[in-house]
């Protein structure tokens, strides 16, 4: 007996300008390999900060500052960080679509600002992947794809979903993803 062929949709892309802004996994989770290596392929930036440098909230400014090339007019307080995400440039940048791998992430789960931080990666994407500003007025710039990717044990997935867990944000596991939009 002939089976029809089953599709597979992917639980995210990094490549697309809609949701999920954060997906937290492992590294060797096939779907994210494949998506980096398409990404990559296809002119896509691929950013690495890591979470042993961003314990508190001035060391996290300072490390996404340094990795992502904010500008010195970066204010070193959430409401900037939106600001910079949104804004992306400079010379590594050329309006490319965007992902931000957050490496060793598992020790995100100790900070008490991991919720806020969560929420701010999503709304700097949610602005990032849109070619309209805050009003609906078309932007000068086209969307970019903007995507955040946290790295952590298997064992860790259920804390995250758990540790971000916030009233605005859906938050959905997926298999060995945890999703937020």
């Amino acid at each position: 007996m002939h089976m029809p062929p089953t599709s597979s949709v992917e639980p995210f892309s990094l490549k697309s300008t809609t949701g999920p802004w954060v997906v937290v996994t492992t590294l060797s989770d096939p779907t994210l390999v494949s998506q980096l290596t398409a990404f990559g392929a296809t002119g896509g930036v691929i950013r690495h900060v890591d979470a042993a440098n961003m314990m508190t909230e001035n060391d996290l400014f300072r490390e996404f500052a340094h990795s992502l090339g904010f500008q010195a007019y970066f204010g070193h307080n959430w409401d900037a960080m939106v600001d910079c995400l949104d804004d992306l440039h400079g010379d590594w940048h050329g309006h490319r679509d965007v992902a931000v791998i957050v490496d060793n992430a598992e020790m995100l789960l100790r900070a008490d600002f991991l919720p806020l931080f969560i929420s701010v990666l999503c709304q700097g994407a949610e602005r990032a992947n849109s070619s309209v500003d805050l009003d609906g007025c078309p932007l000068d710039r086209s969307a970019i794809a903007l995507h955040f990717v946290l790295l952590s044990p298997v064992a860790d997935l259920e804390k995250f979903k758990i540790g971000i867990t916030i009233p605005e944000r859906e938050v959905v596991t997926t298999g060995a993803h945890v999703l937020v939009t």
